[in-house]
């Protein structure tokens, strides 16, 4: 099973709207809130500067952002 991580933040709305779409495709993910200290070491630890930041840790680079195309991206990425 691939392993999904969003890093966000609970001031960041598009932030919601990624979990919500790997919510509703029912897709298990962590949420790694970047406010907490834990959150903020494994962000800096996989250079992550933007949100939200959805990584797959069976890919080499990250999605960033919360447009439609990129959601679809995420949700092919994960069912490949």
């Amino acid at each position: 099973m691939t392993s999904v991580a969003v890093f966000s933040a609970p001031w960041c709305a598009g932030c919601k709207v990624v979990k919500k779409a790997l919510t509703e495709a029912k897709v298990e993910f962590e949420e790694v809130d970047i406010t907490t200290k834990d959150g903020s070491e494994r962000a800096k630890h996989l250079s992550i500067k933007s949100l939200p930041t959805t990584f797959i840790f069976t890919r080499e680079s990250p999605f960033i952002g919360s447009k439609p195309e990129t959601i679809k991206a995420i949700l092919e990425a994960i069912i490949d």
